[in-house]
């Protein structure tokens, strides 16, 4: 004979059933779905929130943005233009290096062999 609080468990037991099936699938796989998350995140942004203290973290293509305006200032620092950039700067005392060095005399070397006061 089957205990009668066995007997009311079977019409709930798929329930039970599914809520433990669906809270073990979320103990798995909830640590992925953080981290996709966390990635979809940065791909969008995140508005800062001042409530919770979170800071504003830009989206992919702000950054981007961002890296191609460095790239044009690092890209107009290497190549020569208008005067005012980092090579121009170079060339100029490079310009003035060789100038000097063409007006200095040709370097000297002479050994002594004989040093002062005979040998020993």
């Amino acid at each position: 004979m089957i205990p009668q609080w066995i007997t009311d468990l079977i019409p709930v037991a798929p329930w039970l059933v599914a809520i433990l099936l669906v809270g073990l699938f979320l103990w798995r796989v909830g640590p992925s779905l953080r981290k996709w998350g966390r990635f979809l995140d940065r791909i969008n942004g995140v508005p800062e929130d001042k409530k919770s203290g979170q800071k504003e973290i830009p989206g992919l293509f702000e950054r981007m943005d961002r890296q191609d305006e460095l790239l044009e200032t690092i890209r107009h620092e290497l190549f020569p233009n208008s005067g005012k950039s980092l090579r121009d700067a170079v060339d100029k005392q490079h310009k003035q290096l060789e100038d000097h060095l063409a007006q200095c005399p040709p370097p000297t070397t002479t050994i002594n062999v004989n040093p002062p006061g005979g040998t020993p």
